[in-house]
């Protein structure tokens, strides 16, 4: 059994695909990936810091084969400007589970199927 260590959403062009960040939450918008093999790739990334709520518009820049990277708030928009450039390994963020872990998992999954099963029986009786 593994657990990410962070969450991932393929965005593709011309297709808006809104992500909400949370403020203090932090982002990265990978430019490169080595590799095919799930479990053996290495993605190169620009991480970015939100200091509010918002969603955030990448846009590519043809000139130059950049990108903007815009949070779009409430109270108005920023663009943003890369904290770092990290490269994360994918052998590295799919890290086993300790036994301790796993326990706590299956806790949680078997509370949440009994309360399902309650609320099913209490709605047929």
């Amino acid at each position: 059994m593994f657990q990410k260590t962070f969450d991932y959403h393929l965005v593709l062009a011309n297709n808006p695909t809104p992500i909400k960040i949370d403020s203090g939450g932090r982002f990265g918008v990978t430019y490169q990936v080595e590799g095919e093999k799930p479990g053996t790739r290495v993605f190169h990334a620009s991480v970015y810091v939100a200091k509010k709520n918002g969603t955030v518009e990448i846009k590519t820049r043809e000139k130059d084969q950049g990108m903007t990277v815009e949070l779009l708030a409430v109270d108005g928009n920023v663009e943003l400007e890369p904290e770092k450039v990290k490269l994360y390994r994918e052998a590295d963020v799919l890290k086993p589970m300790t036994g301790m872990e796993k326990v706590t998992a299956a806790a949680k999954f078997a509370g949440f199927a009994v309360a399902m099963t309650t609320g099913i029986v209490g709605m047929i009786v």
